[in-house]
């Protein structure tokens, strides 16, 4: 399979992983009143931002694809945030990714995906 496809299928996983922790969120601790919406929110972002450091070679969903993130130079955790970060402009970083085949965020944090 295409390094591209698999990065997409690997994003969708982990969009649906942090969509089922929203629901159990949204359930379990914002409707029983322990916290409120934006505490969730920023968690939900937090661990959105932070997928990354599932381990070293990348999230949940790249890890089950068959892909992961290989850093060049030293490995840091920041960078793996910085990549992840930029994903909320998913549709630009789609656009640079089928032209160029490498997501801004990983042009920023130095990183690459390759095939595990």
């Amino acid at each position: 399979m295409n390094i591209i496809i698999k990065r997409i299928v690997g994003f969708a996983i982990d969009l649906m992983v942090v969509g089922l922790l929203g629901v159990i969120i949204g359930f379990v601790l914002v409707d029983t009143g322990i916290i409120d919406s934006n505490l969730a929110a920023i968690i939900l972002l937090l661990i959105f931002l932070l997928r990354d450091l599932y381990n070293k070679s990348g999230s949940l969903g790249k890890k089950v694809i068959g892909i992961k993130i290989i850093e060049i130079g030293e490995y840091y955790i920041l960078r793996k945030v910085l990549r992840n970060f930029t994903s909320i402009i998913w549709p630009i970083e789609g656009i640079i990714l089928i032209f160029i085949k490498k997501r801004l965020g990983d042009i920023l944090a130095g990183t690459s995906v390759v095939h595990a």
